[in-house]
């Protein structure tokens, strides 16, 4: 159906942006924003995927102790004039101790309502996306006052869809994967970051994003 890989388009969009979250600039590498103990980072970045493009704003909170957590936002236009669509996200993560690398157990949530058409009668495509994953990283020095950080996070999606086609509302869930592969270039106050998702949803395509971000205390 013509929702499909529309589907696919915004969760990916969803995914590029809104699982990055707040890590200590000493430790939680494996998330890969260099936000200290404390401290909160805001971010905006574009997500590309083929048709589509998405244009996201994030917020993240390193709180005190291991635990971080974040809330983002992503408009999705596309390519060929259709309704654009809004993601809202949220999620958190724990980071192990002990480990030689930075390594983090993650979870979030995420909502997406796309409007479509079924024959002569106008529906919609909700979507609730749970990604459960395991996030790892490192960072390393890249000069006096430049810190370099790749990290991956593969993750298990839970989705649930309900696709009400004007008359009657069919509701089916599925497993899928998704991996993220990131880096990110800064300082202690601003960064740079890049990255890919890949997921296994059909007719689902890479989505490459770039983002900047600063640490606001």
């Amino acid at each position: 159906m013509r929702y499909v890989g529309r589907l696919a388009v915004a969760l990916l969009l969803a995914g590029g942006l809104g699982f990055v979250v707040a890590a200590d600039a000493l430790a939680q590498a494996c998330l890969g924003v260099p936000a200290g103990a404390g401290q909160y980072a805001v971010s905006a970045g574009v997500d590309f995927t083929d048709g589509a493009t998405g244009y996201g704003l994030g917020g993240h909170a390193n709180l005190t102790g291991p635990f971080s957590v974040g809330a983002g936002y992503t408009r999705v236009s596309y390519d060929n004039g259709d309704e654009g669509t809004n993601t809202f996200s949220g999620k958190a993560a724990y980071e192990l101790p002990g480990s030689g690398i930075s390594a983090c157990p993650t979870v979030g949530l995420s909502y997406n309502r796309v409007p479509t058409t079924f024959g002569p009668n106008d529906g919609s495509v909700t979507t609730i996306t749970v990604p459960v994953g395991f996030s790892v990283g490192n960072r390393l020095p890249a000069g006096p006052a430049l810190s370099f950080t790749p990290f991956a996070m593969p993750h298990l999606l839970y989705v649930r869809t309900a696709v009400d086609d004007g008359t009657d509302t069919t509701v089916e869930s599925t497993k899928q994967f998704g991996t993220v592969l990131g880096i990110v270039l800064g300082g202690q106050k601003f960064y740079g970051s890049a990255g890919v998702l890949l997921t296994t949803i059909d007719d689902s395509d890479p989505s490459f994003s770039i983002g900047l971000g600063a640490v606001v205390r």
